[in-house]
């Protein structure tokens, strides 16, 4: 038996902390009159920034658990079983395109129209199962090893977006259903292997077959999200 639990955290990068893509666009204002307007990434300490509520950036601090099993039942053949738990808090996020009346109300004086932003802002939680099989068996001057694996892992959202007071009923903009689904299932949540590997002291011939689960290619609504079937690869490898 085995068993782990660790506390971690990781700073904010010089990117989210530091980087800014501005662009000027000329918009046409109650006049019509087309005046050059801010649009783009800020940095979080910036001017427009501030005015939409934003905060020094934290730290993203986990909860990692982890607990397994290995054993022998019989000569040969190993059995391990794992499963593991982290919590994310204050996860570091890039906003959406925050745009509309008062967006434009808040920022204007500032220059700018639509903005974009790092903050902490999620909370995750990550789980999942591993569990290989393994034998170990001598044939014709060599060994035969036969292995099977699986993974199942989920990433989800773990409560409501954290967002500031000033942007109260914009949670769709900066966090919505795009960044949700690439968050949760733009990764398969099943991994499945199986490999066969004959050794001997001058050669070695091995076949690896790997099968991932279903994932979903966001749309900008959920009636356009295309859910992609799973896929099997095979890899053979001589040395």
């Amino acid at each position: 038996l085995r068993g782990a639990w660790s506390a971690g955290f990781r700073a904010p990068s010089l990117s989210q902390a530091n980087y800014s893509a501005v662009a000027t666009a000329f918009i046409a204002d109650s006049t019509g009159t087309e005046v050059p307007t801010e649009v783009g990434l800020f940095r979080v300490d910036s001017d427009v920034a501030r005015a939409l509520g934003s905060q020094p950036l934290r730290p993203e601090r986990s909860i990692n658990l982890s607990a397994g099993l290995a054993f022998s039942p019989v000569e040969r053949l190993t059995l391990t079983a794992d499963y593991f738990r982290i919590r994310v808090r204050d996860r570091i996020i890039l906003s959406g395109e925050l745009s509309g009346d008062t967006i434009a109300a808040l920022v204007r004086p500032y220059g700018a129209s639509q903005a974009r932003y790092f903050f902490n802002a999620l909370r995750t939680l990550t789980e999942g199962v591993d569990v290989e099989a393994e034998l170990r068996a001598p044939v014709r001057a060599g060994t035969v090893t036969l292995t099977g694996a699986f993974n199942w892992t989920s990433n989800v959202v773990d409560g409501p977006i954290e967002n500031p007071p000033v942007l109260e009923g914009f949670q769709e903009q900066i966090f919505g259903h795009q960044a949700r689904v690439r968050l949760e299932r733009e990764r398969p949540r099943t991994t499945t292997k199986i490999m066969a590997r004959w050794q001997t002291a001058r050669l070695a011939v091995g076949a690896r077959a790997t099968r991932y689960g279903e994932v979903i290619a966001a749309g900008d609504v959920p009636e356009w999200d295309q859910r992609l079937s799973p896929k099997a690869i095979l890899d053979v490898d001589l040395e």
